[in-house]
């Protein structure tokens, strides 16, 4: 199960809340980020992996507990993330497999009108219904696998 989902625990500070939904940017320690240095050979602005520009990465995490908390807080909390490349995956895969479903849906049914208006509508809308399901199954997977805050806030 750890090829395809990932668990951790994360220390960071909290960015946004709208409703149940905390924005959080990761702290430097426990995101695993590695020091930049401008010494590097050849490289005046820093190193060639950030070119110098600080990356900080924020996650959004969907918690019941949400309206308690304040934007600044630090929070520590178990994180649970899908597979990088199973989300690539996913993401385009389900609005193309969608897409050439319909295609082949006109193909055989109707050849001769393949390049129709409304054969192309039809294909576009199912490529953009793709991005309904995603989002639909992003919000399932979410609410029901939650992030779960490990200690209390603290204010800085």
């Amino acid at each position: 199960m750890a090829i395809i989902r990932r668990q951790e625990n994360i220390t960071g500070k909290i960015q946004a809340i709208s409703g149940n939904i905390i924005k959080v940017i990761l702290s430097d320690a426990s995101s695993g980020k590695k020091p930049c240095f401008s010494e590097s050979k050849g490289c005046d602005g820093g190193c060639g992996a950030c070119s110098g520009i600080e990356n900080n990465k924020m996650v959004t995490i969907y918690t019941p507990q949400a309206p308690g908390y304040a934007v600044d807080m630090t929070i520590t909390f178990n994180y649970r993330s899908i597979n990088d490349t199973l989300m690539l995956i996913m993401a385009f895969g389900i609005p193309c497999v969608s897409a050439a479903i319909v295609t082949l849906l006109w193909l055989t049914h109707a050849p001769s009108q393949i390049e129709s208006p409304l054969s192309i509508l039809s294909i576009t809308g199912a490529f953009c219904c793709g991005f309904v399901v995603l989002w639909i199954l992003d919000i399932l997977i979410r609410r029901r696998i939650p992030a779960q805050i490990i200690s209390p806030p603290v204010k800085k």
